[in-house]
């Protein structure tokens, strides 16, 4: 199949897996922010550098909670599981070749549909940074762009979900294969 077709018949599926990560960051990050972070930031009131590493460090943490929301919604999608097994029905696993297959075309997939989901939040966060509700919409994009600026966040971002990807599909993959239910 035509890499273009594969990329249009998987961009709604992996963009909800993007929207539902971010709803679940949403609803984590509200959290933290409404009860932890005032009690971090008294405790370094006064001292600027001292809040200046806690705003830091939350922002870590919100960018990299992402990835991880992102990762349990992939592994335990049956959807991506059923897919994978239904493809490799009858071939020899090889971890390498596989591998090889995902670095050809799922991986670039996965990559251009992030770079399309972050694209919008990041172009609307540097064109109006004082906007009041879109950073708690997609807060680890906001995240990054606080702490790397508008552009050179979402380059830091779709760089992380390339390494990611490369770590989490072929990892998911194995683990899928050990457990298939028939050889």
């Amino acid at each position: 199949m035509d890499a273009t077709k594969r990329l249009l018949r998987n961009l709604p599926e992996h963009l909800l897996y993007f929207l539902a990560a971010d709803v679940v960051c949403m609803l984590l990050t509200f959290a933290v922010n409404l009860m932890v972070r005032p009690l971090l930031v008294e405790m370094a009131r006064g001292d600027a550098a001292k809040e200046q590493t806690v705003e830091t460090i939350l922002f870590a943490v919100f960018a990299v909670l992402f990835f991880v929301v992102l990762a349990v919604i992939f592994a335990k999608s049956p959807i991506q599981r059923t897919a994978y097994l239904s493809a490799t029905i009858g071939r020899e696993y090889s971890f390498l070749s596989d591998l090889k297959a995902f670095l050809k075309g799922g991986l670039w997939i996965g990559v251009t549909t992030y770079a399309l989901f972050c694209l919008i939040p990041t172009f609307f966060l540097w064109l109006m940074p004082d906007i009041q509700y879109l950073p708690t919409l997609f807060y680890p994009q906001y995240a990054l762009t606080e702490l790397c600026g508008a552009w050179s966040g979402y380059a830091v971002d779709i760089a992380a979900y390339l390494v990611f990807s490369l770590l989490l599909f072929p990892c998911l993959h194995l683990y899928w294969e050990k457990n298939r239910l028939y050889q």
